[in-house]
This record gives structure tokens, sequence and C-alpha cells, in this order.
């Protein structure tokens, strides 16, 4: 029950803060208040990106799916470099042998 009631009084104070701002600097309140909504915004496109890699690299784990998928190669970042780096050493290993 406790924990009700201060969840009723956070809500209540978050009203009273509110409105506190509201009445002091209504531009302020609203700039900030869009700002929060485009922040989430910005958060719910970034965990939607990172779910569909996050879906990719379970389709790899589970040899449904390929790296190719998540376009590493094509941001030609990190990933391209250590993996080209990797196949040439595979390649020069190969015609050593």
């Amino acid at each position: 029950m406790s924990e009700v009631k201060n969840n009723v009084n956070l809500f209540s104070v978050a009203l009273k803060s509110i409105a506190f701002a509201w009445q002091t600097n209504r531009r302020l309140l609203v700039i900030l208040i869009l700002l929060n909504v485009f922040q989430g915004s910005i958060i719910y496109l970034q965990f939607t990106s990172f779910s569909a890699i996050v879906d990719e690299i379970i389709k790899i784990k589970l040899g449904t799916g390929t790296t190719r998928e998540l376009g590493l190669m094509q941001l030609k970042g990190k990933y391209a470099e250590l993996y080209t780096m990797q196949a040439k050493r595979y390649l020069e290993n190969e015609e050593k042998k």
C-alpha cells in the first residue's frame, strides 16, 4: 500500500511542478516537452534499428542467416576493415600451401 501512496505523491509533485513551469515560463516548458517527444522518437528509431540487428544476429546463430544480411561490409567501417584483413591473410596462407 505504501508503494501506491508513494506513486500518488510522486504524481502530485510532478503535476505541481508542471503547473509551476507552465505559470512561470510556458515557452520553455513547451520546448522541453517537444524535445522530450523528439528524443523519444529518436530512441524508438534506434531501438527498432537495434532490434532488427539483433534479429539478424539470432538468425546467424541459428544458421538461417548470414553476415551479409547485416550490411556491415557496405558500411566500410571497422568490420569491413577487419574482415578484409582476415580474408587477405587467409588467402596468403592458402597460397603458401
